[in-house]
């Protein structure tokens, strides 16, 4: 059982009989607290994950060089934590850049509340539960296009997909959701719909059919 279609694919080479090989889809509890569509004064971006090179938050702190009206918030730990911290301060970020470190998930759903779009900048991914959980309370989600993520996203349909660290990407299609208010609206509403294929609910019932089939 595999989490995404692409790790099927790529576990399908490693056995004789791919056909065995089957897809159940991570669930999370889903939320219908949406937040409102529109554009704070505080202009929040959010990102999440441990902080590891493949993760790409040195980029996203760089690219606010070209946002001087936008904040970050990172949530999460992990190795790369003080060479960020260093990289905030060389590039006098502090008042605009925040580590939140680890939180607990209702405080990372406070957070997603607070925000204006999520980003994830990864060079590999499995399956994102942060994009999941920011999808389903109606916030703009900008990730690469990596690993599962779309199979998640609906390229300008329910977010965006991009190619990771470019710059020029991120900047544009950050812009388009900053002035666009139908486009926001729109990409919030249809991320919320597609969040609700993601329930744990859904995960554990699909779950439960592929193990009778087999009993069966």
């Amino acid at each position: 059982i595999t989490p995404s279609k692409y790790f099927q694919r790529l576990v399908s080479g490693w056995i004789k009989d791919p056909s065995k090989i089957h897809v159940v889809y991570n669930g999370i509890e889903l939320t219908t607290n949406h937040k409102p569509q529109t554009i704070s004064k505080s202009k929040v971006i959010i990102s999440a994950g441990r902080l590891v090179p493949w993760k790409g938050f040195d980029f996203l702190i760089g690219l606010m060089q070209d946002l001087p009206d936008w904040k970050l918030v990172i949530a999460g730990d992990g190795s790369e934590r003080d060479n960020l911290k260093s990289q905030i301060s060389n590039l006098k970020l502090q008042n605009r850049v925040k580590l939140l470190g680890q939180i607990p998930r209702a405080e990372l759903m406070q957070e997603l509340q607070r925000a204006d779009m999520f980003i994830l900048n990864t060079h590999f991914e499995s399956f994102s539960f942060q994009i999941v959980e920011a999808m389903c309370l109606g916030l703009p989600v900008i990730a690469t296009k990596i690993g599962n993520l779309d199979e998640i996203i609906n390229d300008g349909a329910n977010g965006f997909l991009v190619e990771p660290d470019n710059r020029g990407q991120f900047l544009d299609i950050i812009r388009k959701i900053e002035s666009d208010d139908n486009l926001r609206q729109n990409i919030s509403r249809n991320a919320a719909i597609k969040a609700q294929n993601f329930s744990i609910e859904d995960t554990i019932n699909n779950l439960l059919l592929l193990l009778n089939r087999v009993i069966v």
